[in-house]
């Protein structure tokens, strides 16, 4: 069957479920849907404008490092050539002048001429100083003998003083040192150093410059009004940080979070410029190599890295046109808030209609649960595939029927009257059948019935919703039957014996108890084994079966013995089925798995009976039973396969025997 059982006007308004907010909802869809569709032009246009000038920042960054590189490149040579000169003249003259006067002299005159060196120093071939020079922090020069110190113990007197004629020592960076301390505040310095040695080769000290690498920094042409401005340092090709800006705390590449990055460049690379960006850094990287250094120092490659914070891409968009950035999104909003809601309104009822139509059509007719739908007359207007599937029926054979022509006539009348009575309250009924199917076949099902109201109390609907529970019925009545019952035998257990004597004695004039007990078991049991005694077990169940009425109720109570109930049996009556049994019995051979008893195993009974009038109560019945437990133990003590009877009075108890 298909929807065209419902008119547009039912399923309209069953589709009015949510009519309150569908309208926010819609406009709220197309309103990011049209803030999307716009904002991805002007996203892509303002990236490219950020990444643009990220490309400028990192151009910057690339020319204020080469402006430092070639400051640095300049200034080394001049200190080369600085050094070399002087050199040159006190090598000339050491073995002509007597004391150190002249080249003091000298360097006086050259001093007044160079305002970025530290330091001007002649250290003779003991590590003793003998000429120094000092420049201060505006520039002025002075000498002053009472400053000399021995420098013999420092690295780079022993390191230069062993150098040809016409080398030159350009040392790592640190701290210069007075008299073995730091001196305080700190100078960054770098010391180049030429031997002196006579003619004969003998050295006669050496030459030092001590410069001050932090002007580089001042003459890199920074803008300090500039916020975005970062960092700039120097580090060697091993890592190690030789000049850093005096402005800024002290940083130790070894331990920075950046510094893999910086060894891949360092270690790998070849090319001369990187980029890095790294969290919110843009890191620029310049290698230089000095060949024009014929020296002693360890690297020549020196990396000039300068770091700029990153300006987020809000900050960059707001600064260049924030004011008509905001006014422009704060319009576009406003318009698309309101195309949104014009277009939302316009589409609003078809939307609805098609949407719950399709939910409620695929709901139910891929249900798997069987669904009819029934028209106030209970005349049935919609089955789904599932229906036809559990019942056998298409649409058009059910059509305009009742759901009554699929009633059983198994189930109670009080399942539809209580169906019926909760339906006129508009309450959900829950329950189950048993139906019948279009072959004929009974099966149960589990249904929940209701009532539905399309267009409020006209034209009311019945919804039933159905499925089949048959196997899991047959799984209750097999694990019931598990429960009540002995595997072995098939015979009904304890549980099974009181469950039948309360449905079945009461109101009884009477009833007769047979407890039955196999003789010697145990025996039986350890000269044939186990699977032996199970299969004389088995027998005897058959036999007491055979020997049993429709009506009787026989049990294994428990091991070897069994329990029959007698409703309306004289005693006379009980002890013949008794006697007859233990005949029965004795006079059958059992089989036997062992090879030794091939011909079969014969066995005896003793059966104990007592008869019971009125049997009414639980204690009645536990009564009657240990009434007949006791005249089988008589049975038992009587030399066995036996029947005795249970006798009472008020004031002694008799046992009869039958055998």
């Amino acid at each position: 069957m298909t929807s065209e059982a419902f008119s547009s006007a039912d399923l309209e308004l069953l589709n009015s479920v949510g009519k309150k907010h569908s309208l926010f909802r819609r406009t709220l869809i197309l309103f990011f849907l049209i803030i999307a569709l716009l904002s991805f032009p002007l996203i892509f246009f303002l990236e490219k404008d950020y990444q643009s000038f990220i490309t400028r920042m990192e151009a910057n960054d690339h020319y204020l490092l080469e402006k430092m590189a070639f400051q640095t490149s300049s200034d080394l040579k001049v200190l080369m050539s600085d050094i070399i000169r002087l050199s040159d003249f006190v090598e000339s003259g050491i073995t002509e002048h007597n004391g150190s006067q002249w080249i003091a002299d000298e360097f006086m005159q050259f001093a007044r001429y160079r305002l970025h060196y530290d330091q001007l120093r002649f250290i003779d071939a003991s590590g003793q100083e003998k000429v120094r020079i000092d420049w201060d922090n505006d520039g002025k020069v002075s000498q002053s003998a009472s400053v000399l110190q021995n420098k013999a113990h420092r690295y780079y007197f022993s390191e230069s003083i062993t150098l040809k004629p016409g080398q030159v020592y350009l040392s790592e960076i640190d701290f210069n040192r007075e008299n073995g301390k730091i001196e305080i505040p700190r100078k960054m310095t770098l010391r180049m150093a030429s031997p002196i040695q006579s003619v004969d080769g003998t050295p006669k000290g050496i030459v030092v410059i001590n410069y001050l690498p932090g002007y580089l920094f001042s003459a890199s042409g920074k803008d300090k009004n500039n916020e975005l401005e970062g960092r700039l340092q120097i580090i060697d090709s091993h890592g190690h940080q030789l000049i850093q800006e005096a402005d800024i705390p002290s940083w130790n590449i070894q331990s920075d979070e950046l510094s893999d990055k910086y060894q891949s460049l360092i270690q790998q690379s070849e090319d001369r410029t990187h980029s890095l960006r790294q969290n919110n850094l843009l890191i620029s990287v310049l290698r230089v190599h000095f060949n024009f250094l014929n020296t002693s120092l360890k690297s020549t490659d020196w990396f000039f890295i300068r770091e700029t914070r990153l300006p987020g891409r809000l900050e960059v968009w707001f600064s260049k046109q924030g004011e008509a950035l905001l006014y422009g999104s704060f319009a576009g909003v406003c318009l698309s808030v309101l195309l949104a809601f014009l277009l939302a309104r316009s589409r609003r009822d078809y939307l609805k209609r098609n949407t719950l139509r399709k939910i409620t059509h695929i709901c139910v007719s891929q249900s798997p649960n069987a669904i009819i739908i029934a028209d106030a007359q209970q005349r049935i207007v919609y089955v789904n595939a599932s229906f036809s599937k559990l019942m056998g029926y298409r649409f058009d054979e059910v059509k305009g029927k009742t759901p009554a022509f699929l009633q059983s006539g198994k189930t109670p009348e009080s399942t539809y009257s209580a169906l019926w009575s909760q339906l006129s309250q508009d309450e959900v009924w829950h329950g189950e059948f048993i139906n019948q199917k279009a072959d004929g076949s009974l099966f149960w099902c589990k249904a929940s019935v209701s009532s539905i109201y399309p267009e409020g109390d006209q034209n009311k609907l019945y919804v039933c919703i159905e499925s089949d529970i048959t196997p899991l019925k047959e799984t209750e009545e097999k694990l019931k039957y598990q429960a009540t019952h002995d595997p072995l035998t098939g015979l009904g257990n304890r549980d099974y014996l009181f469950t039948r004597m309360e449905q079945q004695l009461p109101g009884s004039d009477k009833a007769c108890c047979l407890v039955a007990d196999i003789d010697h078991f145990k025996k039986v049991n350890d000269t044939y084994g186990h699977n032996t005694g199970d299969q004389i077990i088995k027998g005897v169940a058959r036999l007491i079966t055979e020997h049993a009425r429709q009506s009787d109720i026989a049990v294994r109570y428990g091991g070897e013995e069994f329990v029959v109930i007698l409703p309306g049996t004289t005693e006379d009556q009980a002890l013949k089925v008794a006697e007859r049994l233990r005949y029965s019995v004795s006079e059958t051979l059992f089989s036997s798995d062992t090879t030794d008893c091939s011909a079969g195993i014969q066995i005896t009974i003793s059966i104990g009976c007592s008869l019971y009038p009125y049997p009414t109560s639980e204690a009645d019945f536990e009564r009657m039973i240990h009434n007949a437990d006791q005249a089988l133990y008589e049975a038992k003590n009587n030399g066995r396969n036996s029947v005795i009877a249970y006798r009472s009075d008020s004031e002694s108890t008799q046992i009869t025997s039958a055998s």
